[in-house]
């Protein structure tokens, strides 16, 4: 039953990893919508680095160091805290640039039309 456990907890973990990443990548490569997109892109590095350390810490401090593992997960905790703040605040501020763009776009008297 662990082995299951541990294969399933896995396997989330990775696809978690997978999937900022791709958000890390998504925020780099549309960043000429908005530049705000690198600070969400920050974020994301924040939260790969957190999750691939406390991934990283089960696997090779198990009952090693457990002063040493509980420090790494609480670094990892920070990080990503930090790393969600700076992934929101980007996609607050990005998103919050292009909807003023479009509107600006959209107006009758625009000088592009």
């Amino acid at each position: 039953m662990f082995d299951t456990y541990q294969i399933v907890n896995t396997s989330f973990s990775v696809l978690s990893i997978l999937v900022y990443v791709g958000g890390f990548f998504a925020c780099v490569s549309f960043r000429k919508l908005s530049p705000m997109l690198l600070l969400a892109a920050t974020g994301f590095a924040g939260l790969i680095v957190s999750s691939a350390s406390a991934r990283l810490c089960t696997y090779l401090l198990t009952s090693t160091s457990p002063d040493l593992e509980v420090l790494i997960y609480i670094a990892a905790g920070v990080v990503d805290v930090i790393a969600n703040v700076l992934l929101v605040a980007g996609l607050w501020f990005a998103l919050n640039e292009i909807r003023r763009r479009v509107a600006l776009s959209l107006e009758p008297n625009h000088g592009g039309r």
